[in-house]
């Protein structure tokens, strides 16, 4: 539940069609930047992390220099090495994979019935987690590359990637009238699609120029421009369940007190006849008696 009413973003995802001015149309791009440069990182991670754990598998192998690592046409006929880099590749993808199953679930609920502004916050700081641990192991090359996955298994129970567009996408829907909502979904789809297609672009020139450290501290502090836009710009959403909720008891309890006050009205008459009946037959009584 918001905690300042002045402070919650008006929920429009049971309103009825209305109109929106442009000045509040402007308003409602939130997190089509957000989503463009979380793309971003999230396609030009890949294929970086991938030469990152080739390479560190490569110096962890011990049959290998660093120079000769850094050759991939070199060490590319090394069918142990590319054994072992293959079975990281896929330990990686099931650490990330298999917690975000039952903890996006999870967050969905708490969406819906917690808060919506709180929930958002969740995935990202793991993600940011997850990049603090990247940058310590593109330091440390010649440390395990298991330690790797310690970053899958961080952003994996706290939501992992779907979970973060999924809860970009549900909170745009709540926030955007039905007028709006199918230019919101093309802006969001595009954004996706320009992120990833940039991402994949850059990826390869920037680790070349920068190196794997800078490279993942790059990809942090946009991260971190990510999670301060969802900080300035979404507000709590107005729970229009418990506004119902509280409505439908309100109405309720008025008709069990309408129901309840014409029945005392109806057993009020019922005695005023029981009283009068008495009275007469009292009074038919006392006749009887005096004859």
């Amino acid at each position: 539940m918001p905690e300042n009413a002045n402070n919650a973003q008006p929920n429009y995802s049971s309103l009825p069609p209305t109109t929106l001015s442009r000045t509040e149309n402007k308003k409602l791009l939130i997190f089509e930047p957000s989503m463009l440069l979380f793309m971003f990182t999230s396609f030009a991670k890949f294929p970086v992390f991938q030469s990152l754990l080739f390479e560190k598998a490569c110096l962890g192998s011990g049959r290998f220099d660093q120079i000769t690592c850094q050759n991939v046409s070199a060490t590319h006929a090394d069918l142990e090495l590319q054994k072992e880099a293959n079975h990281l590749l896929m330990a990686s993808s099931l650490c990330l994979f298999l917690p975000s199953i039952a903890s996006a679930l999870f967050l969905g609920t708490m969406f819906d019935s917690w808060s919506s502004r709180k929930t958002l916050f969740i995935p990202l700081i793991g993600l940011l987690f997850a990049d603090f641990n990247y940058i310590l192991q593109s330091i440390c090359l010649e440390c395990s590359p298991y330690l790797l996955l310690f970053s899958d298994l961080v952003l994996g129970f706290t939501g992992g990637f779907t979970s973060i567009i999924g809860l970009f996408f549900a909170y745009s829907v709540r926030v955007t009238p039905t007028t709006f909502r199918p230019t919101r979904m093309a802006l969001l789809e595009g954004s996706m699609g320009l992120g990833g297609m940039f991402g994949y672009l850059l990826s390869g020139q920037l680790r070349h120029l920068i190196g794997y450290a800078l490279f993942f501290l790059f990809l942090t502090i946009l991260h971190l421009i990510v999670l301060i836009q969802i900080i300035l710009f979404c507000k709590e959403l107005i729970n229009n369940k418990n506004i119902n909720t509280t409505r439908e008891t309100t109405e309720t309890t008025t008709i069990r007190n309408s129901t309840s006050s014409e029945n005392l009205n109806q057993n009020s008459e019922n005695c005023k006849w029981r009283k009068s009946f008495i009275f007469i037959k009292t009074c038919l009584l006392a006749r009887e008696l005096r004859n």
